[in-house]
């Protein structure tokens, strides 16, 4: 195994537990914008919905395991990019998908439904495509990871934050409206602060080898925003759902992607140094596609 593969990133529980509220608050903030209706889509616009969660939980984490039989990368980043294509979409992309002038609808329902069923998808999705690298297995054993333990996390982490602020969403609309943005802007200020200060602090770790994790992780969100819109297009849905479709794989929620690499891996290097790069890239690469479409 190479060095990266023995590299820990160290947070005390009291950080870890931080970070995981930080998570749930940030999933609570933003579901207080959903309404049911954006769950009933699935019924009413089943095609593409349909594409994009089937582009979010099987093409995604099926091109990942083609990329890394192709370059075979250090097994610790090798399991950081199958965690990251596990992970659910991240809800950046909803303001991705509007600059982009895409279907801002289609992207809530894809991210909210592939949120909900996070919790049973990750797991099953990292464990099985880790599974079929035999190279990542003298690692991967290390752990000792349980599919249930992942499950329950998730539930907690990913589930109950989202479902109670969809609740607050229907049942008080007015505290609902007038909170959802002061959560959203301080949560998402605390967690980008801990993401850099975690990497700040953990800087001499990665000397010298930084950069390969940078490569990788550029190489692999442009692949994954590119087979999001050829997916649309393959289907024959119209430009605006294309569009929408590259930022609902193309973006994933690397933070709960962070939580499990300390909850589970113990800080793994790699898979760390891929999460935290992919948390910074994915908004520039994002923002910047958004952009290219909008004027397109």
């Amino acid at each position: 195994m190479s060095e990266l593969d023995q590299i820990q990133m160290q947070f005390n529980p009291t950080a870890l537990g931080f970070l995981n509220a930080i998570l749930g608050f940030i999933l609570f903030g933003v579901s207080l914008d959903l309404k049911p209706e954006d769950f009933s889509r699935l019924f009413k616009m089943p095609k593409p919905v349909l594409v994009g969660l089937i582009g979010h939980t099987f093409i995604l984490p099926l091109i990942t395991y083609l990329l890394i039989l192709l370059i075979h990368p250090a097994p610790s980043l090798a399991l950081g990019m199958v965690l990251i294509a596990a992970c659910p979409g991240g809800h950046m992309a909803n303001f991705m998908t509007k600059l982009s002038k895409g279907n801002t609808a289609l992207s809530i329902t894809i991210s909210s439904v592939s949120t909900l069923i996070a919790a049973f998808f990750t797991p099953f999705n990292f464990s099985f495509w880790s599974g079929r690298v035999p190279y990542l297995q003298d690692l991967v054993r290390k752990f000792h990871l349980s599919f249930l333990d992942m499950v329950s996390t998730l539930l907690v982490l990913v589930v109950i934050p989202l479902l109670l602020g969809l609740y607050m969403s229907v049942k008080h609309p007015t505290t609902a409206e007038k909170i959802q943005r002061p959560i959203k802007m301080f949560s998402l200020l605390f967690f980008f602060s801990f993401l850099i200060y975690g990497i700040v602090s953990n800087v001499h770790l990665f000397k010298g080898k930084a950069y390969i994790a940078f490569l990788l992780v550029v190489l692999h969100n442009a692949i994954a925003l590119a087979s999001g819109y050829l997916l649309g297009k393959i289907f024959k849905l119209d430009n605006a759902d294309a569009k929408t479709l590259s930022f609902e794989v193309g973006i994933q929620n690397v933070g709960l992607g962070l939580v499990l690499i300390f909850s589970f891996f113990n800080g793994l290097g790699g898979m760390a140094l891929m999460a935290s790069i992919w948390g910074v890239w994915h908004i520039l690469s994002g923002f910047g596609l958004s952009y290219y479409f909008s004027k397109k």
